[in-house]
């Protein structure tokens, strides 16, 4: 190598080692901060206060990284879904459905259930109006991805309205905005579930003047624990939450900013003691990359943050609390030493 070459070389190795050389000063100083715990002056009992304190920080960070199990049932007459991909067909049999009319008719009075004959076309769907000899019609629920729907218990029945319809299907003929598919209280309870992956919110804001509401639920947090790192399968229950009613919750992700995609199953319900009618969601986060948390509204409080934390990771992962047992005794050990210095 010429001596030009050899100058070229060295002034980049110097360089680089200048450009290092702050991030070397950072690890050093990080990795003395580690050990100083481990100085042969320090108590024995504070060296392994120090081990035990670091295990559990590397498992509780394991936790966080790690993505938890959200798993949610409720009774609601609301839901909101946003697909997140084309869902499997619902079928509905008969159904009544409005579409919304460019403008008003203010000629027309009265409704057909929850549709204003002024505002909506109404037409019916079904084995009802099949002329004789012709295959009934059945009506299918199958949105494509992106579509926005509002499940909502009306009176007695099941209205789904279309709130919004992604671009790629504007020139549709089966579904567009604002139109409502209504099924009739008597039929609820047949239309088996309705299987999905979306975007949800369970309930109705608060301050709204929607009528659905959360009556009753429950959510639960799973989540790995030390045994984990051996056993794949090894999660426990973390945390889990009562919804009461009147309350709205939807899903994201630790900084509240993108909404989670949750596995949903909807069953329609009813209670003909009482004649009412709701329906039954569970949801999962199946599949998310990372922990998922619940945003829980009430009237008049603010949005409440729920996911698993530090002191339900010490109740529920039995090695933990055998950590903090042992670390606690050390530090007695330490803060207390015996006679003899032990």
């Amino acid at each position: 190598m010429s001596r030009d070459g050899r100058d070229w070389a060295k002034a980049a190795v110097e360089t680089v080692a200048r450009a290092v050389r702050p991030f070397v000063h950072v690890v050093v100083g990080v990795v003395k901060l580690i050990l100083r715990p481990f100085r042969h002056d320090v108590h024995p009992g504070l060296k392994l206060l120090a081990i035990i304190g670091y295990l559990y920080v590397i498992q509780f960070g394991y936790v966080r990284i790690y993505p938890t199990s959200t798993i949610v049932t409720a009774e609601t007459t609301r839901l909101e879904a946003t697909m997140q991909e084309n869902a499997a067909a619902w079928v509905l049999g008969d159904v009544t459905i409005c579409r919304k009319r460019p403008r008003p008719d203010r000629s027309l009075q009265g409704t057909d259930g929850p549709c204003a004959l002024s505002t909506y076309v109404v037409t019916q769907v079904g084995s009802e109006v099949a002329a004789a000899g012709e295959r009934p019609e059945s009506f299918v629920l199958d949105p494509p991805f992106g579509t926005r729907l509002v499940f909502e218990i009306i009176g007695e029945d099941l209205v789904i309205a279309v709130d919004e319809l992604p671009d790629s299907a504007a020139s549709s003929t089966k579904f567009s905005e604002d139109m409502l598919v209504v099924v009739g209280a008597e039929r609820i309870e047949d239309l088996g579930r309705f299987l999905f992956h979306a975007q949800i919110g369970i309930g109705s804001l608060p301050k709204t003047e929607v009528g659905g509401y959360l009556d009753e639920g429950r959510i639960v947090f799973r989540g790995p624990t030390s045994f984990s790192l051996i056993s794949k399968g090894a999660y426990v229950t973390l945390r889990e939450e009562d919804l009461e009613t009147g309350g709205f919750v939807r899903f994201t992700d630790r900084l509240g900013e993108r909404d989670t995609t949750m596995l949903v199953q909807v069953i329609g319900q009813r209670d003909r003691m009482e004649k009412e009618s709701f329906f039954l969601v569970q949801a999962t986060d199946e599949g998310a990359e990372a922990t998922t948390w619940a945003l829980l509204e009430y009237g008049g409080s603010e949005t409440i943050r729920l996911a698993p934390g530090l002191l339900d990771l010490l109740k529920e992962d039995p090695l933990v609390i055998v950590l903090a047992a042992i670390g606690s005794a050390a530090g007695l050990v330490a803060l207390f030493p015996g006679r003899n210095g032990v």
